[in-house]
């Protein structure tokens, strides 16, 4: 989804905030908090050192925001005040593709790309992720810090965790990979065509 938001384009997804009153907006290094009701920009959250990739509300905190970036990091911020309340080192420091959340755990599902250079623009980094195999899907733990490396995922274009937090879907060209985290393993499923999308179904057992 492209949103303007003053002169800057958003190459990210947008996200709304946890009470549905503000939109969430990559736009570069930093991310715009726009109000749903004026379109009035009520802050920013800075301090990114790259893209910021990925906005989401916490899964657990709903006066907090996450994000993710190329500087291979991930954020916590207060969303009353903007103000960045933690910083996680993401493995090897590598950038950060794509990000996702389950309303019932703090664990936060993340794929990145320890081969990729951070300090590239985001063309270049986009390029070389669609060629790279050195894609992985991580777990990290927001209360602990604790990260695992759940399974590979070259070229991933597409990232979700079901609500229960249960299993973790990726996609990459033709194939969908779905992780149990209680058996630690993942299924491939290769499709015919191209695979634009993926998500679970809010409350229903189906992907």
């Amino acid at each position: 989804m492209a949103v303007r938001v003053g002169a800057r384009l958003s190459l990210y997804p947008v996200a709304f905030s946890a009470d549905s009153k503000a939109l969430l907006v990559p736009a570069g290094n930093e991310v715009r908090v726009i109000s749903t009701t004026t379109g009035e920009l009520l802050g920013r959250l800075r301090g990114h050192e790259a893209t910021v990739t990925r906005v989401l509300p916490h899964p657990q905190n709903r006066l907090q925001i996450l994000t993710a970036s190329h500087d291979g990091t991930v954020r916590v911020w207060d969303s009353a005040d903007y103000r960045c309340l933690s910083t996680i080192e993401v493995m090897d420091r590598a950038p950060v593709l794509f990000m996702a959340t389950s309303p019932s755990s703090d664990t936060i599902f993340l794929n990145i790309n320890r081969k990729l250079p951070r300090d590239a623009d985001v063309d270049a980094i986009e390029k070389a992720a669609a060629k790279s195999r050195s894609g992985r899907v991580v777990s990290l733990n927001l209360r602990t810090g604790k990260q695992q490396v759940l399974f590979n995922c070259r070229a991933c274009h597409g990232l979700a965790a079901s609500p229960d937090g249960k299993f973790v879907a990726s996609i990459t060209a033709n194939t969908l990979y779905v992780y149990s985290t209680a058996e630690r393993t993942a299924i491939k499923h290769t499709h015919k065509r191209y695979l634009t999308t993926v998500a679970f179904h809010p409350s229903e057992p189906f992907l």
